[in-house]
């Protein structure tokens, strides 16, 4: 869940970057008609509390971990297939044939798991791809209206833990402290509480996307076969 977090974080970052940019080649554009603001209205978000707050970023996770259970219950039929193949090669009354025949068949299903994994890999990262370039269209969506309507004239994002323990945990000051200089990116040490809008981004997501509502049960789940 982390992980996705962190990944996720990291494409969407890119869509607030893609409107900071083009909120600059605007003021430059309007530099040749006129001065730029005077008094510009600057905001900040917080991605990771953007992202939690987002209703659809759970649907996003869900996704994917239902592919991985869908994946995990073929594995773990495979797995099971080996272990009865395994069974049936050590009985006493076992041939030399019914042993070989086994270890065809375990080597048949091992390599069914191996690439089970390899397209687990596959469909996961498709579908982890595409669901990235849709939160970053998303979370562009927003953030442009939220500023358009609001007179924001640049809206720049950062990345900090809810909690105090993650916040002064030792990765994250490594981080606050490594990787801005690796990206060229900031990190505020201190703003005043206003210029954070991210529950007012976060509240405009929610308006513009939705998360869909969760399907009512039909009836009890079928027996196993």
């Amino acid at each position: 869940m982390k992980k996705k977090l962190v990944v996720l974080a990291g494409l969407a970052t890119l869509a607030v970057t893609a409107y900071v940019g083009s909120l600059f080649l605007g003021q430059a554009q309007a530099q040749q008609g006129g001065p730029a603001p005077a008094s510009p209205k600057v905001g900040m978000i917080n991605l990771a509390v953007v992202l939690k707050g987002y209703n659809k970023f759970k649907v996003y996770n869900d996704e994917i971990e239902n592919i991985r259970k869908e994946y995990q219950k073929k594995e773990d039929g495979f797995k099971d297939s080996v272990v009865k193949w395994q069974q049936f090669a050590q009985r006493p009354e076992a041939t030399q044939a019914d042993k070989e025949k086994a270890e065809k068949a375990m080597k048949d299903f091992k390599r069914m798991i191996e690439d089970n994994v390899t397209e687990y890999n596959k469909v996961r990262s498709e579908r982890s791809d595409k669901q990235m370039v849709q939160m970053y269209r998303e979370l562009e969506s927003a953030v442009q209206k939220f500023a358009g309507s609001n007179g924001f004239h640049l809206i720049v994002h950062y990345s900090e833990p809810t909690t105090e323990a993650d916040k002064y945990s030792a990765p994250n000051i490594q981080r606050k402290l490594v990787g801005p200089g690796q990206s060229g990116g900031v990190c505020p040490i201190y703003m005043v509480g206003n210029l954070d809008v991210s529950a007012d981004v976060i509240r405009t997501l929610n308006e513009l996307y939705p998360a869909p509502a969760a399907a009512a049960p039909v009836g009890a789940a079928a027996p196993p076969h």
